[in-house]
């Protein structure tokens, strides 16, 4: 049982999952893998995972491959911060000839910021990179520059501001797995529930927190893979007989 992940779902998402899958399915030894779209839709499509969790951007949505299906576990939106040591920025402008600290090209941190400084025409002074989420909160926190992040991760920067500042968009969680011809796998099925509900309890924790900003609407949101008249399938539990 492999399971795909990005290393900012390791600590709060994984570390919850891993125990509630334990305790009624003793006999599942779950494999963790560091994946990201690139690497982890190719490995999910040959079987080298089954389950494959990734950051995505509902604006701009990665594409189902062929064999595949996907549902989304959480949707947030997006804001900015910036370091504690600039002024408060009023608007957009007070962003422009400033500091930044982008993400990958292609991935969703750079999808929300590419429409962000499109419509604003904001052109940053100096773009430093970040692959990982938790190096661009560490980078805000040096003082180093403004970064568009989810919201749950832009309220939780020691050294850092929220700003007001409206991003259009949102952050999506979503979770791919294979498309099985006949009943589900028992086990694949067991970790995607135990996943999905790690997902939806650690949103509600930050939800209940000093530290949001705003509730958190724990949804069901619709797959942006998905026409307006279907709905989403969260995973099932292990005693379901529903195919996949």
């Amino acid at each position: 049982m492999s399971i795909g992940l990005p290393l900012s779902a390791v600590p709060e998402v994984a570390a919850t999952a891993l125990p509630w899958l334990a305790e009624p399915h003793p006999g599942i030894e779950p494999r963790l893998v560091e994946a990201y779209t690139d690497d982890g839709l190719p490995a999910l499509r040959v079987g080298d995972l089954d389950i494959l969790l990734v950051a995505d951007d509902r604006q701009r949505a990665t594409p189902v491959p062929p064999g595949l299906h996907s549902f989304v576990v959480f949707e947030g939106l997006y804001r900015i911060a910036v370091p504690a040591s600039w002024p408060t920025p009023a608007g957009p402008a007070d962003l422009d000839g400033r500091p930044w600290v982008g993400a990958p090209a292609g991935s969703a941190r750079a999808r929300a910021f590419g429409r962000f400084a499109a419509t604003h025409a904001i052109t940053p002074s100096v773009e430093h990179l970040a692959v990982h989420q938790m190096t661009t909160k560490a980078m805000v926190s040096a003082q180093l520059g403004a970064a568009l992040l989810p919201e749950f991760l832009a309220a939780t920067i020691p050294g850092g501001t929220l700003c007001d500042i409206e991003v259009a968009g949102t952050y999506l969680v979503r979770m791919f797995r294979r498309r099985l011809t006949d009943r589900s796998v028992p086990a694949v099925e067991a970790a995607a529930s135990a996943f999905y509900d790690a997902m939806l309890v650690g949103a509600e924790r930050y939800s209940d927190s000093p530290r949001a900003a705003r509730p958190v609407h724990v949804v069901h949101p619709q797959d942006p893979s998905r026409t307006a008249g279907s709905r989403p399938r969260p995973p099932v539990r292990s005693d379901s007989t529903n195919p996949d």
